[in-house]
């Protein structure tokens, strides 16, 4: 049997010819001024470096393509705004306190658009509430009722818009019995005829309507002869206010950016 002291250095060579046989790992050796390998990368890295690298320039375009939309949708709103407006009105009360009586219109109704002058020297009447002929309350006339100074009623009423508008139309009566006469003349900004729309009839209350379309229309004469001597009386004006071209240039340049981003 062996002795302690015997079995140490067996011991000690079976270790050695153990470490003989386990196969040695070397790393590899590279220059000092070299790098080692990158390991393969994982699924979030690829993704880091696509976001960082390819992935910038994507999202910059995308970035523009987004901010040419909004002005899209800024330019869509801002001619939103400003889009074609159709305004009536009927002179009833509330356009003036007291509501009875009869005033002469000028400027009074320029926030609603419109500004009157004629060329009688009466001026453009507003009937109150308190007019004789109940059907002519509320409307208005290019000049004061028949007097001696204007026996037929006639006048030539100008309605000029503070926008461009490119439909207008009025309502003309009377009490019937004799024939009169109505026109509705538009002109542009440069006093150039534009369109123009005629009727007569006896005008018996309702009455008629005359109306004119044209792109850009400035201002409107209203022309009316009353030959029997009746007064003719003028309601429910309608115009139609047209964008204005800063709006719609707004809107072309929103558009025409969008699709150079594409």
């Amino acid at each position: 049997m062996l002795t302690p002291g015997a079995r140490l250095p067996i011991f000690c060579a079976l270790l050695r010819l153990k470490e003989r046989r386990r196969p040695k790992y070397s790393r590899p050796q590279y220059p000092a001024s070299s790098k080692s390998p990158r390991k393969p990368l994982n699924s979030f890295e690829i993704r880091a470096i696509w976001c960082t690298t390819e992935g910038f320039q994507r999202g910059r375009q995308m970035r523009t393509v987004s901010a040419a939309r909004l002005f899209t949708f800024t330019s869509l709103f801002c001619a939103s705004a400003a889009r074609a407006e159709l305004v009536q009105i009927n002179f009833g009360p509330d356009l003036r306190e007291p509501d009875d009586g009869e005033i002469t219109l000028t400027d009074q109704l320029e926030h609603l658009g419109i500004v009157f002058s004629t060329n009688h020297p009466g001026g453009v009447t507003w009937f109150g509430g308190d007019y004789g002929w109940s059907p002519a309350q509320y409307s208005i006339a290019g000049a004061p009722p028949v007097s001696k100074d204007n026996p037929n009623n006639e006048f030539d009423m100008t309605i000029r818009f503070t926008s461009l508008v490119d439909q207008v139309s009025i309502r003309g009566f009377d009490g019937g019995g004799d024939e009169d006469l109505l026109s509705l003349s538009a002109y542009g900004v440069d006093d150039n005829l534009l369109a123009q729309d005629l009727h007569i009839s006896d005008f018996a209350n309702p009455g008629h309507r005359v109306e004119v379309f044209a792109d850009d229309i400035s201002y409107v004469i209203v022309t009316a002869q009353s030959v029997g001597g009746h007064s003719l009386f003028l309601n429910n004006l309608r115009f139609n206010t047209v964008p204005s071209p800063s709006g719609s240039l707004l809107l072309a340049s929103g558009l025409l950016c969008t699709r150079r981003r594409r």
